[in-house]
């Protein structure tokens, strides 16, 4: 995860919001919709619900963020990519 962040660190939001798409290396940025999150998720503010993103960490690694201007706000380390996958 912090090696994913490390990367992150680097790159504006628009360039991370750029590695959306089909490719299956980099960042892997995906904007999730609110049908998407687990039921946990409505533990969130209605805000927050509808500007969760996944990042990918590798192969199966995923980590649900949400952003507050520049501030990254992590909501679930999914190892295993259970929640969306």
């Amino acid at each position: 995860m912090i090696a994913c962040f490390k990367k992150v660190e680097r790159h504006t939001w628009q360039q991370v919001e750029a590695t959306a798409g089909g490719k299956k290396s980099g960042l892997g940025y995906t904007r999730l919709k609110r049908n998407e999150l687990p039921d946990r998720g409505r533990r969130l503010s209605e805000d927050a619900r509808d500007r969760v993103f996944e990042l990918r960490l590798g192969l199966k690694g995923r980590v649900l963020c949400f952003r507050d201007d520049r501030v990254c706000h992590v909501v679930w380390f999914d190892p295993n990519h259970k929640i969306t996958g």
